[in-house]
């Protein structure tokens, strides 16, 4: 799952699956990894790293993390031992993909990460514009060694940095500072979420480091995860011993009576916080299905709206063809007929469209006719003509002759012109298109092919989605941008119908695209 496209119900489930492995966990350290390895597991396909961590004192720290946590404040010039009151930001859980990656201790930079003084912080630019985003005012960390816990219980918030490879922090620094290991791993959009606890003045974040690139509004939705997380490790944070799995402390006494009728209550109010949270996730759920509604409902509307002016279009052409044609001089003629069919088969193309836009496409009913596909092909290229022309762009074709095939013609038709239009408006001027057909016993495969922009892997990832535009203006791309988004969503919907296939290759930015299409044959 791409987190770029990620819905309520997917988090939801997440949820559900976190608190069936929370039970019974023995330790913040365990908690923590499973929580990492179910979120990675659930978006191993967006995922490069994912991150968590809990703010635990110095003094109840182990001493391996104790002297990494001296160490940092030394390199910073601050002076050391630390004071054991010392907020450690500590890494408890890790997954990723490498398999060093997924164990905590092999952390050469994040192992603990002292939150010791305003000036300290604000040296990582990471850290401090993790800190203030999700609430956490730099001003409540006051000396070197005191930090003010009384308001961590009241944090809850998300952080997010749209592209780690350009964002920077105010001072011109790299929000990410880690740029060999944003390039080598193509991380995107990286993006946190955490809250305080409401007892023991301790504070748990996940951070997540991703390939694809969303804004913040996918990111928020996963603040109810660290409310899950909390809810299900409040008595493991209040004792030292439950940190990690080894224990560096003698075992304690069990608390009095009262503390844990204080726990029970403090899970009361935990549980009535996550129900509301699932209610507003739920709620959330039924908006975004409303919205895809409304994007169906305009889609209607939008073929109705088509269907007027292509009455007198279709009409008109068909008159002149029918009283003028013998009057005509043979271009002339040839560009009414290649109106009158333009405007027939866009007239189909849009009542078929007001049939399946009712039912989101899926359930699309073809009328096939065996026709000779060369001969299709060959119509459609001459009919685009016109669309070459501005551009300066040619078509050449590697096409065998005569392949016989059931197909609805009108709607194959439509997708061959996307294709074509597609290759057309993502090449440089003058550029060649090229399309192959390859015909086998059972399939026939087309191609077009383009020298132009190309794609990257995440937009390939995202090609086929409905409504989806990519926005290439940044690249100052001489191509055409417009487009619904619709086209190749539609284009593959129609394709699968036929029992086929749609799909698309690349080797990157600038170096072209191939879109590939496979019908079956005709039985003959």
């Amino acid at each position: 799952m791409l987190i770029s496209r990620v819905l309520p119900e997917t988090v939801i489930n997440l949820i559900k699956n976190l608190e069936t492995k929370l039970i019974g966990v023995n330790s913040l350290e365990e908690a923590a990894q499973v929580f990492a390895e179910e979120f990675y597991k659930t978006f191993e396909e967006s995922v490069v790293l994912v991150r968590l961590f809990i703010t635990i004192p110095l003094g109840e720290l182990p001493s391996v993390i104790q002297a990494f946590a001296n160490n940092a404040a030394k390199n910073a010039q601050f002076s050391v031992p630390l004071p054991e009151d010392t907020m450690i930001l500590t890494l408890f859980g890790t997954c990723g993909e490498e398999q060093s990656w997924n164990n905590r201790q092999n952390s050469k930079d994040h192992l603990g990460i002292p939150v010791t003084s305003e000036t300290f912080v604000s040296a990582f630019p990471m850290m401090s514009a993790l800190l203030e985003q999700l609430g956490f005012d730099l001003g409540w960390i006051r000396g070197e060694a005191e930090i003010v816990t009384k308001c961590i219980g009241s944090l809850s918030g998300t952080f997010f940095v749209e592209d780690a490879a350009t964002t920077l922090d105010n001072n011109g620094r790299h929000v990410i500072p880690a740029q060999d290991f944003v390039a080598n791993y193509g991380v995107h959009s990286v993006f946190g979420f955490g809250g305080g606890y409401l007892v023991a003045g301790k504070f748990v974040v996940a951070i997540v480091f991703c390939r694809d690139s969303f804004d913040q509004s996918n990111a928020i939705m996963f603040q109810e995860l660290a409310n899950v997380f909390k809810l299900h490790t409040y008595a493991l944070v209040a004792n030292k011993n439950q940190y990690f799995k080894e224990r560096p402390f003698p075992l304690m006494q069990p608390p009095p009576r009262e503390d844990w009728e204080q726990g029970e209550k403090l899970q009361k109010v935990g549980q009535a916080v996550e129900e509301e949270n699932i209610r507003l996730l739920e709620e959330e759920n039924t908006k975004l299905k409303e919205i895809d509604e409304m994007r169906v409902n305009f889609l209607s509307n939008a073929m109705h709206e088509l269907k007027t002016p292509l009455i007198p279009i279709l009409g008109g052409s068909e008159f002149l063809l029918r009283q003028y044609a013998a009057e005509m001089d043979p271009e002339a003629q040839k560009i009414v007929e290649m109106i009158h069919r333009g405007s027939k088969r866009l007239s189909s193309l849009v009542n078929n469209l007001l049939d399946f836009s009712k039912s989101e496409i899926n359930n699309l009913q073809l009328t096939c006719e065996e026709v000779d596909f060369t001969k299709v092909l060959l119509e459609i290229i001459s009919d685009l003509e016109f669309l070459l022309e501005p551009r300066k762009c040619s078509i050449s074709t590697n096409i065998p002759g005569d392949i016989w095939i059931s197909i609805d013609k009108l709607l194959i038709e439509q997708v061959v012109i996307n294709l074509i239009s597609n290759a057309v408006k993502n090449s440089p001027r003058g550029s060649r298109i090229q399309v192959n057909v390859v015909e086998s016993p059972d399939f026939v495969l087309t191609s077009i092919i383009d020298p132009g922009v190309g794609l990257t892997s995440e937009e390939k990832a995202q090609l086929f989605s409905k409504f989806m535009k990519f926005n290439r203006d940044d690249l100052h791309l001489d191509i055409d941008r417009q487009g619904s988004g619709l086209g190749l969503f539609i284009s593959k919907k129609i394709v699968q119908a036929h029992g086929g296939d749609l799909h698309a290759e690349s080797k990157g930015r600038n170096r072209g695209s191939t879109f590939s299409f496979t019908l079956p044959k005709a039985k003959q």
